[in-house]
């Protein structure tokens, strides 16, 4: 592909990622499509998960690799193992196992974001964004 000043060609793009966002809270059987790692703002290693339901609407999972943000990882290996809330996880080789989750399906649980605050006006405003507020194992 060749890129001149100003003009692209975009019929020779590739399209990646999600063609369209989940745009409905509720509850997602979606299907783990691609893993990637990245670094988060802070810093830290994460792994983002795309995620695609059978109409080809998706989210990212971004999970931090941050002995803060454990937990939702631990969440997220339980519903891809399909195990309960209180199962024992044990010990994972995080290096190796996002890439076997690559096309395993798993539920989340979509809802609305926090409350943001207005600066201009300092009150409290709903979020237009919708984040994965819980992720199950498929029943």
């Amino acid at each position: 592909m060749v890129i001149m000043v100003n003009k692209v060609n975009f019929d020779e793009v590739v399209d990646k990622g999600i063609a369209e966002y989940i745009k409905v809270p509720g509850s997602y059987t979606v299907k783990i499509k691609e893993v990637v790692r990245k670094q988060s703002k802070k810093g830290n290693d994460m792994d983002v998960y795309t995620l695609e339901t059978r109409d080809g609407e998706g989210m990212f999972l971004r999970l931090a690799l941050s002995e803060k943000s454990l937990f939702r990882y631990k969440e997220f290996i339980r519903a891809v193992r399909g195990l309960d809330a209180r199962a024992s996880v044990g010990e994972v080789d995080l290096d190796t196992f996002p890439e076997t989750t690559v096309g395993k399906k798993i539920v989340i649980v979509v809802g609305k974001q926090a409350p943001v605050l207005n600066i201009e006006t300092g009150l409290q405003e709903e979020s237009p964004y919708l984040e994965i507020k819980q992720i199950l194992p498929v029943v």
